[in-house]
């Protein structure tokens, strides 16, 4: 039996993603159910910094709007600025495998078609991520990552996020 352990670097990669600061408040609702508060940039700027009273969870929340997660690539040329960083060997050779091979990655792609709200401005059409991917690969020389695909059910209100 093998004691070998093998990780699989998988991203879902679904282009842009735009959100702006009244998603922040829908999700505190979502995942603390904080609704008494108004959502403005003052106060998105003192629940990241802890500076509201709730009950106890103004470490989590502030935590959580300051958490990488909560940062979004809204633009393609975000996106390419990350990639840029991401694809170079000098990143990917920071932390080699076992048998002292780069970083791979698995990038698994969707279409985002048939969408008639698009509030975080998802880049809507068949093959605008796939193909954005492909040319990236394309110039990368001997790079050894993979594009595969995805699919997540259309909601029935057509609703692109």
């Amino acid at each position: 039996m093998s004691e070998t352990v093998l990780i699989v670097h998988c991203i879902d990669t679904e282009g842009p993603l735009y959100e702006d600061f009244h998603a922040k408040f829908e999700g505190l609702k979502e995942l603390y159910g904080i609704t008494h508060i108004t959502p403005s940039r003052e106060n998105l700027k003192k629940l990241k910094h802890a500076d509201i009273e709730l009950g106890g969870l103004e470490f989590d929340v502030a935590k959580m709007l300051n958490s990488h997660p909560s940062t979004y690539n809204e633009t393609w040329d975000q996106i390419n600025n990350m990639l840029n960083h991401i694809m170079t060997s000098e990143f990917r050779n920071q932390l080699p495998d076992s048998y002292g091979g780069s970083w791979v990655y698995n990038w698994h792609c969707m279409d985002h078609v048939g969408y008639e709200y698009n509030p975080r401005r998802r880049d809507i059409g068949y093959h605008n991520i796939f193909d954005h991917y492909k040319h990236i690969l394309d110039q990368q020389k001997e790079c050894p990552d993979a594009i595969h695909w995805h699919f997540h059910p259309m909601s029935i209100y057509r609703d692109a996020h």
